[in-house]
């Protein structure tokens, strides 16, 4: 439910539209007293609505009287809108109440594939229907210019193939599952579901040819082709081992050889494996687990060359857009990677479009609810020890919907990147476009051919354009492939002494301008904490080395210097301390944790090279001090100064048994 606050807030920032634009307050305020139970308006309340003089003033008095009722004001005052002909005040309501349902919707499982018993409940949850008057039918459903139309009473045909048993490829066990699932899902959002078992790869091309061309095509808002198969570079497999490639089969469906379909939406669910490559992020178990195998649930893949031996790093998405129009193709994996499928579920993929679509289709476009399915998948760990993997592009539709000015960022594109990402030739074509929509749609086309450079350049030119939102979109994935562009660690730790003298030498790398880190981190002040001063923060560094009974601390000058060295160059003030005596820990450290530096720090890091033990940290006279002791120092009660900023202590000592 919403708070106090948001619910307001959707008919404060209203106010004044509603005020000069409701046509009969009258209407409205007997809507909210006769039609809504219990009344959101009581009968004395419409008496103190007719008695002001003007409809301004019984609008402003009918929203005073609102903002006293309570959370189910935007939705009852949405429907008297939708009842009384003020739809376009009903359409300020309805982003607020949208995201109010997106925001109920039922959460997705802590991992996925999720539990058996788990998955068993999910698959009893029914599909959500729109209601009447819903707020995301309002918004999207009569935008005819950016939503296809789909009110058929039969929205459209599924036509999907499902292939178990094959001649000479590993059984396909698992798959039932997917294929009940699915027909179940789609006959349920009022879809026509055409199910074919087991077909060779020329019955995959005849039959799927034989439905672009029946008279079932003619009375289609949409179409839909799943295929559940073993898959490998080429395309996906018949029950004989022979590929069909994927552009075989879509272009049984452009306009040139079915024009019943021309203009409305076309989308091809791929669940196969597309190579033999294993993503690997995360595992579930150990080294030498194998879930696979004992108890039949294990994870299985859907290729025809998968192997156990080896597995990459990196994740990857997949393109799911084709160079034709309305066509929306979604794999389960990237290019050349592998697929899973649980024997006793069904697969990673599948499961979660049947989740997804049957929680959220009625708040979410399709785009929308892809992007969720590529967040559950992304999130799976296989039994049997390989990882997980991003599987869906999703960005295609959100830039055609939300870039301001694509000539902009295509001339950004074109004058501003080196080789020009974009050629004069092709901003042209882009120019030559007739609607905004079509113009982004051309420039993504022609992105689409142009190389790995092309998310970091169309990043660049979003935040020089001003199309921020659009930028946040390729963030995550441009942090993610600078993470693992990340220097590697040496094989062994400590490093050998030459490479070891090679990575001192290495500089500290800086953020870039507009770096997607940058971006995405630094503004959200609510989870980041904020360290934009020129001097970042204090370090307090206590390197005891010279001991009068204990072991001298020989090399601790290294971690120092190297650490002295960090922080200056991180943009840290660095005091350092040389050889201290217990008290003089506690007593200096009580002093800084005074001084006026402390002020002006965003940050705190308190280093301290020594001996310790059980007790504590070690002075040079070898009395411990207690970690509490520092570290109460800099709680809000003895340094107001540090409060809400972050405070760090590093501590290089033993904590018993043999000293540092």
């Amino acid at each position: 439910m919403a708070n106090e606050e948001e619910w307001k807030d959707s008919i404060h920032r209203n106010y004044s539209y509603f005020i000069e634009n409701i046509a009969d307050p009258h209407d409205v305020a007997q809507y909210l007293f006769g039609q809504t139970n219990p009344p959101i308006i009581m009968h004395e309340h419409l008496g103190q609505i007719k008695a002001e003089r003007t409809p301004s003033k019984q609008v402003e008095k009918m929203l005073n009287i609102l903002l006293i009722r309570g959370p189910m004001v935007p939705q009852c005052l949405f429907d008297a809108f939708v009842e009384t002909h003020n739809e376009e005040c009903a359409k300020k309501l309805a982003p607020y109440l949208l995201a109010q349902e997106k925001h109920a919707l039922k959460k997705t499982t802590s991992e996925w594939p999720p539990l058996h018993e788990e998955h068993f409940d999910m698959k009893k949850v029914p599909v959500t229907y729109l209601k009447p008057n819903d707020p995301c039918c309002f918004l999207q459903y009569n935008n005819t210019d950016e939503v296809y139309s789909m009110r058929r009473k039969r929205r459209g045909l599924v036509y999907l193939i499902n292939n178990e048993k094959f001649d000479d490829l590993p059984r396909r066990y698992g798959t039932e599952f997917d294929r009940d699932d699915l027909a179940k899902l789609f006959t349920d959002l009022y879809f026509e579901v055409i199910v074919y078992d087991n077909l060779t790869a020329e019955e995959i091309r005849k039959n799927t040819e034989s439905i672009s061309k029946c008279d079932k095509i003619k009375d289609c808002d949409c179409f839909i082709f799943i295929i559940l198969t073993h898959g490998d570079e080429k395309g996906v497999c018949g029950i004989d081992g022979e590929s069909v490639p994927v552009s075989t089969l879509t272009e049984m469906f452009e306009p040139n050889n079915c024009p019943e379909l021309n203009e409305k939406p076309k989308v091809f669910l791929i669940q196969a494996c597309r190579g033999d490559k294993k993503q690997k992020v995360c595992p579930s178990g150990g080294p030498g687990e194998n879930g696979s195998q004992g108890d039949g649930s294990g994870d299985h893949v859907d290729g025809m060359n998968a192997s156990d031996g080896g597995w990459e790093l990196g994740i990857s998405a997949t393109q799911t857009v084709h160079s034709k129009s309305d066509f929306l193709v979604a794999y389960s994996t990237p290019e050349g990677s592998l697929s899973w499928r649980k024997m006793d579920a069904g697969s990673w993929f599948m499961q979660a479009i049947v989740w997804v679509f049957k929680s959220e289709s009625h708040v979410k476009d399709l785009v929308e609810m892809l992007g969720k399915v590529n967040d559950i998948v992304s999130k799976g760990k296989a039994k049997s020890g390989w990882g997980h993997y991003v599987t869906v592009s999703k960005n295609y539709s959100y830039f055609k919907n939300n870039i301001a000015d694509p000539l902009d960022v295509a001339e950004y594109l074109f004058g501003e990147t080196n080789p020009p990402i974009i050629t004069d030739n092709q901003k042209e074509q882009i120019k030559a476009e007739n609607t905004t929509s079509k113009k982004v749609g051309k420039m993504l086309d022609i992105l689409m051919k142009r190389g790995p450079r092309v998310p970091q350049c169309l990043f660049d030119a979003f935040m020089e354009t001003h199309n921020e939102q659009c930028a946040k979109k390729l963030a995550p994935y441009l942090l993610a492939q600078e993470k693992h562009a990340l220097k590697r660690e040496p094989s062994e730790w400590p490093p050998l002494h030459e490479e070891h003298f090679d990575m001192m030498k290495e500089p500290v790398t800086y953020l870039r301008p507009n770096d997607p880190c940058c971006f995405l981190q630094y503004n959200n002040t609510d989870e980041v904490y904020s360290m934009r001063r020129e001097c970042r923060g204090l370090v307090y560094l206590i390197n005891n080395e010279q001991f009068h009974t204990l072991s001298q601390r020989d090399g601790t000058k290294f971690d120092r210097d190297n650490l002295k060295k960090l922080f200056t160059d991180l943009h840290f003030e660095v005091i350092v301390e040389n050889n201290l005596t217990a008290e003089e820990i506690r007593k200096k450290t009580e002093s800084i944790s005074k001084c006026d530096k402390i002020k002006d720090s965003d940050c705190f890091i308190f280093i301290i090279l020594t001996h310790g033990d059980e007790k504590g940290v070690c002075g040079i006279d070898g009395i411990s001090v207690p970690v509490t002791t520092l570290t109460e120092m800099f709680e809000p009660n003895n340094c107001p100064e540090m409060n809400e900023k972050p405070k760090i202590f590093l501590i290089q000592a033993c904590r018993g048994g043999e000293s540092d």
